[in-house]
């Protein structure tokens, strides 16, 4: 019986996410009530740049550099 490859798909840690937050809480000058709007934030903005990374990294696989 043949093992299935399991497909691991690179996604921000929970430390990433926090920090990122975090950095766009300071940003936008410290509001209170905006926890869960700048969580949403900094892991939608890391989702696309995890995604945007592994999308690059299969395109070099096929046309390796010259």
């Amino acid at each position: 019986m043949e093992k299935q490859k399991t497909r691991k798909v690179a996604w921000p840690t929970h430390d990433e996410v926090a920090a990122f937050a975090h950095l766009i809480w300071e940003k936008e000058g410290r509001p209170e009530g905006r926890r869960d709007d700048h969580w949403r934030e900094a892991e939608a903005q890391l989702k696309t740049d995890y995604e945007q990374e592994m999308r690059l990294k299969r395109k070099s696989h096929h046309f390796p550099a010259p």
